[in-house]
Order: structure tokens, then C-alpha cells, then sequence
């Protein structure tokens, strides 16, 4: 419903007041909130719903040693 409405948690975000995604804090969150799902779904489709490049997902990933969705 998240996307259906704010089409990525990034807007959600924003329409909840939360500071941009540069904040320490905020980045901090939603890494931890994707965590689980890395590697068992595509970056592209963690990287659309969170609202950041790919690129930012597959170096979390890849930071944590999980491998690619495949």
C-alpha cells in the first residue's frame, strides 16, 4: 500500500516530515528496514520501493556479504 500511495518510502517520508535521506538517522532506518530482504528479492525492486539507485542497494548487500537475488 505504501507504493499505492506514496509511490516509494522515500515519499512516505517526506509526507510524514521526516528529514532527507542524507540524515545519519534516516539512512539508518531504512537499511535496517530492507535488510531482511536483501538478496531475496532483485535490488532494482528494493531500490524502486525505497526510492535510491540501485547501485546504493547492491553496496549495502554486498557490505553485508549477502549474495545477489537470483
Amino acid at each position: 500500500s505504501l507504493l499505492f500511495h506514496f509511490g516509494s518510502y522515500r515519499n512516505a517520508m517526506r509526507a510524514r516530515g521526516v528529514p532527507d535521506y542524507d540524515d545519519p538517522l534516516v539512512r539508518k532506518h531504512w537499511e535496517d528496514t530492507v535488510r531482511p530482504f536483501l538478496g531475496t528479492i532483485p535490488d532494482s525492486m528494493i531500490a524502486h520501493v525505497v526510492g535510491v539507485q540501485v547501485t546504493e542497494i547492491v553496496a549495502l548487500r554486498q557490505n553485508y556479504g549477502i549474495p545477489a537475488h537470483s
